[in-house]
Parts: C-alpha cells; sequence; structure tokens
C-alpha cells in the first residue's frame, strides 16, 4: 500500500506543476482532491465530523462543476441543524 504521506506529496506536485504551466482549472480539482484526501485521512480518527463531511461533498461538488460547468450541481445547503449533533453517552 502507498503511504498516505507520499501520496499527498505527489498530488502536491503535480498541482505545482499545473500552476507553472497555467493550467488553474487542474490546479484547482487536485487542491480539492488534496482536500478531500485530508479530510478521508481524518489524522488517522476513525470517526469523520459532520462539518468535515459537509466540506468533503462541497470539494467533490466543486470538482464536477469545473469538469462539466453548468451541466454539475451547483451547490449544497446545510442547515445549522446538520451541522450540530450530540449524541448521547
Amino acid at each position: 500500500m502507498i503511504n498516505p504521506h507520499f501520496l499527498y506529496n505527489t498530488l502536491d506536485q503535480l498541482n505545482w506543476m499545473a500552476i507553472e504551466s497555467g493550467q488553474e482549472k487542474i490546479s484547482k480539482m487536485l487542491s480539492l482532491v488534496c482536500k478531500m484526501f485530508r479530510i478521508g485521512l481524518s489524522n488517522g480518527e476513525t470517526v469523520i465530523l459532520i462539518p468535515d463531511e459537509m466540506t468533503h461533498v462541497d470539494c467533490y461538488l466543486q470538482i464536477q462543476k469545473i469538469r462539466w460547468g453548468s451541466g454539475s450541481p451547483t451547490a449544497s445547503r446545510w442547515t445549522k441543524s446538520c451541522i450540530i449533533i450530540i449524541f448521547p453517552g
């Protein structure tokens, strides 16, 4: 299995190559993938918080919008009741 640190660094290097060659869309997509990757790793935690999941979905939707333009979902709406959920311990 590939060490996540090396994969993240490789994605970051690809992002810088895209920036240097003026590929703004590719750079933005790579930045979003890196953000999703960081959320997915969640510092080794077994639980991902709801706000992080919401960010994950937003990143995915932004990638789709960059790729497909106006033919893709354009927004996600979150209510505050989704953000804070308290479960009895």
